[in-house]
C-alpha cells in the first residue's frame, strides 16, 4: 500500500526501497555520517567490507548521490546485546566485525530525509527533515508547528513511524494498564464487527429493532409455543429475525467494551461523546486507534480494528516497535525485497550466484526479524525491559550493531532496478 500522494509516494520509496531503488546506491545508505566505505584511519583508503558482510554498514557507499560526499566514520560506541547482555562497542570495530549499524536515534529519516554533505563536507540543507523528525518525536505538526501538550502525530501509515522514544513512553504508560477488561474481552472477541447506525438514524434503528422482537412474541404465542427457540425449532423462517437481535445485542455489549478501551487510551473524550452512539467523537476516536495500530481499514469498527481493541495495549505496543525497526533495518541493510512482488505461484526467481535461480527472499521481514531478535525486542516484556535499560536521553543517538546474513548473489554496485507503484482505486 502506497501514499495516494506524489510527495508521500516519494516518501515511500525511501522508506520502502532505500537508496539502492531511489537514488541508484549499491549499499547501506543512512545515516551519510556513519559509512563503512570512509576513509581508512591508517590507510585513507576505503575499509574494505568484512568477510560474509553483505548488508554492508549503515551509510553510503561509493555511487551515492551525485556531490554528496561521504564525511569519515563518526566516531562513537555502538551497542551489542549478546545472550539478554548489552555492551559496547567501538563503531568502527563493529562495522569491521561483520555488524550492520541500526540508527536507533530519534532524529533517524529514512535516506530520501537524510543528511547529505557537499564536497568540502558541510552538511546539505534539507527544508522537511526537521519536519519529518518533528513529526516521528511527537513535536510538531505537518507546518512545522510545535504540537499542543498531550497531542500524538499517529502517521504510521502515512510513511513516518514513530521514533524509539516515542515508543518508549508507550511501554512505560501501558506497563501499569492494559486497557483491556478481563470481563469485557469476550464480549469483544464475541463480535467480527459492529453495525454503523448514524446518530440521526438511532431511533429509527431502536424502533425497527423492537418491532422485530414484537413480531417474534406474537408470532410465538400465535403458535403456542413456550419459547422463542421452540417457535424457530417448529418454523425456522423466524431464525434470521432471531439471529438480527442476537447480533445486535452482542454489538451493543462490545460497544461498551470498545468505548473503555478507547477511554482508556486516551482517545476518547466523555465530554464529547454521547455513550453508545456511533459519533464523530468516536469516529476521530477509531481513527486515531487505527492510525497508531497501523490498521487500514475504513473508520468503522471492522474486522481488524476489533481484533486490536481486543488485545492488550503493550501486545499492540510491541507490534509498533517491531514496525519502526523494520525500517531501520531495511534502511541500515540496504535492501528492498519485502515480499509485495509475490504472485500466483510464490515469489519470482532470481539468480542464486551458482549458475541457477531461486525464489526470492522476502529480506526485509528476514532481516528485521534476526535484528529484533539479537536486541531483545522479539516479546514484549523483553522490549520492556531493553526500555528500562536505556534512557530516553541515551534512545536520543543510540545505534545497535546485529550480524545480519550475506545479501543475495545478484547485489552488486550497479543493479538495474524499476518500480512500479499500485495507485490503488483512484
Amino acid at each position: 500500500m502506497f501514499p495516494r500522494s506524489p510527495a508521500l509516494a516519494l516518501l515511500a520509496c525511501g522508506l520502502a526501497l532505500g537508496a539502492s531503488a531511489c537514488t541508484g546506491a549499491a549499499g547501506p545508505v543512512s545515516p551519510p555520517a556513519k559509512t563503512d566505505n570512509a576513509a581508512s584511519p591508517k590507510t585513507g583508503g576505503p575499509v574494505p567490507a568484512p568477510p560474509g558482510q553483505g548488508a554492508g554498514g549503515s551509510t553510503a557507499q561509493a555511487g551515492g548521490a551525485p556531490g554528496a560526499a561521504t564525511p569519515p566514520v563518526e566516531q562513537g560506541r555502538v551497542l551489542l546485546t549478546e545472550n539478554g547482555q548489552d555492551k559496547w562497542l567501538d563503531a568502527r570495530e563493529a562495522v569491521q566485525a561483520g555488524y550492520t549499524l541500526v540508527d536507533l536515534g530519534d532524529d533517524w529519516t529514512p535516506y530520501i530525509f537524510a543528511e547529505q554533505h557537499d564536497e568540502a563536507g558541510r552538511p546539505l540543507p534539507n527544508r522537511y527533515r526537521r519536519v519529518f523528525v518533528g513529526l516521528a518525536n511527537d513535536q510538531l505538526d505537518g507546518d512545522g508547528t510545535p504540537l499542543a501538550p498531550g497531542e500524538k502525530n499517529y502517521l504510521e501509515l502515512y510513511g513516518i513511524f514513530p521514533s524509539l522514544s516515542v515508543l518508549r513512553a508507550r511501554f512505560l504508560t501501558d506497563e501499569t494498564r492494559t486497557c483491556l477488561d478481563p470481563e469485557g474481552q469476550p464480549a469483544l472477541e464475541a463480535v467480527e464487527t459492529i453495525s454503523y447506525v448514524s446518530p440521526e438514524e438511532m431511533r429509527k434503528d431502536e424502533h425497527r429493532l423492537a418491532r422485530v422482537r414484537k413480531d417474534l412474541e406474537q408470532a410465538r404465542i400465535k403458535a403456542h409455543k413456550k419459547t422463542v427457540a421452540d417457535l424457530i425449532a417448529a418454523d425456522p423462517s423466524f431464525e434470521p429475525k432471531q439471529k438480527l437481535l442476537d447480533k445486535r445485542a452482542a454489538e451493543k455489549l462490545a460497544m461498551a467494551e470498545v468505548e473503555k478501551r478507547l477511554y482508556c487510551e486516551n482517545l476518547l473524550s466523555k465530554k464529547k461523546h454521547q455513550t453508545g452512539v456511533y459519533d464523530d467523537a468516536m469516529r476521530l476516536a477509531v481513527r486515531h486507534f487505527q492510525q497508531k495500530n497501523m490498521i487500514y481499514e475504513a473508520n468503522y469498527l471492522r474486522r481488524k480494528t476489533m481484533d486490536a481493541l481486543a488485545r492488550a495495549t503493550m501486545d499492540n505496543d510491541q507490534d509498533a516497535v517491531v514496525r519502526a525497526l523494520r525500517e531501520r533495518v531495511t534502511d541500515a541493510a540496504g535492501i528492498i525485497e519485502d515480499g509485495t512482488t509475490d504472485g500466483r505461484n510464490g515469489p519470482p526467481q532470481v539468480p542464486n550466484g551458482a549458475g541457477g535461480r531461486e525464489p526470492m527472499h522476502n529480506l526485509v521481514d528476514e532481516y528485521a526479524q534476526i535484528a529484533v531478535k539479537q536486541l531483545g525486542l522479539d516479546t514484549a516484556q523483553g522490549t520492556l525491559a531493553f526500555f528500562k535499560r536505556h534512557p530516553a536521553e541515551e534512545l536520543r543517538h543510540l545505534r545497535a550493531a546485529v550480524k545480519l546474513p550475506a545479501r543475495p548473489a545478484y547485489y552488486g554496485p550497479t543493479m538495474d532496478l524499476s518500480i512500479v507503484v499500485d495507485r490503488g482505486d483512484v
